[in-house]
């Protein structure tokens, strides 16, 4: 029976949209896959991460495209949930994110956490929009060192240029359970989430809980 609530995945870079379809694939079944629309990620990166009226104007040609009938949008990338956020995706064309930091939030108030460490890109491992939104939804948000920072951001490109290797996936896990050890971790980069190997219950991951969302809502609507 096809879903009463239409939802789809927006493509965006091919590992990360890869990344995303696979999970979403094995929860439902290679038959219940969401419809999947291609952007021009090449053209969308070289305008991130800050929100401009360039990189709107792109999106706003993307969206255009999407059939009518599509009511809720997964986006495979973290941070360009900051220019959605200005763009009234509602009113404008009926749509419905599965936000990663609305999700991020609601997994970490249902546990009455109220601080965290941000793991994300460099740009969002300092005080902005990421740390900025779960604040309001009231997280106290932390960063890793300095060190830290420069290795997680190595790491998270190494991930996306498709060049790191199991020892370089190793370690940074350790880093992450070192961290989640002592307190709640936020992965917010789809490229950290690929590589991370998911399983501790103090690390929240934006990419996962986007996907759990997505599959809940296609459960609930068949």
């Amino acid at each position: 029976m096809e879903p009463r609530i239409r939802a789809a995945v927006w493509g965006m870079s091919g590992s990360a949209t890869r990344w995303y379809m696979q999970r979403i694939q094995s929860a439902l079944g290679i038959e219940a896959s969401p419809p999947l629309y291609p952007t021009d990620f090449e053209a969308i990166n070289a305008l991130l991460p800050s929100p401009s009226e360039a990189l709107k104007k792109l999106l706003e040609t993307h969206l255009a495209s999407l059939p009518r009938s599509i009511r809720h949008l997964l986006v495979p990338n973290i941070t360009i949930h900051h220019t959605l956020d200005g763009m009234d995706l509602q009113g404008r064309y009926g749509l419905e994110l599965f936000h990663p930091v609305t999700e991020t939030a609601r997994a970490l108030n249902a546990q009455a956490i109220h601080g965290a460490v941000l793991f994300g890109t460099r740009h969002t491992m300092q005080p902005g929009y990421l740390s900025q939104a779960l604040e309001a939804s009231g997280i106290h948000i932390a960063f890793p060192s300095p060190k830290h920072i420069q290795l997680v951001d190595q790491h998270r490109l190494r991930v996306y240029e498709g060049t790191s290797t199991p020892k370089q996936d190793q370690a940074f896990n350790a880093l992450v359970r070192a961290y989640a050890d002592k307190q709640p971790v936020v992965l917010a980069c789809t490229e950290l989430s690929m590589t991370f190997a998911g399983q501790h219950r103090n690390v929240f991951d934006m990419a996962r809980l986007q996907v759990d969302a997505f599959v809940h809502t296609l459960h609930a609507s068949a």
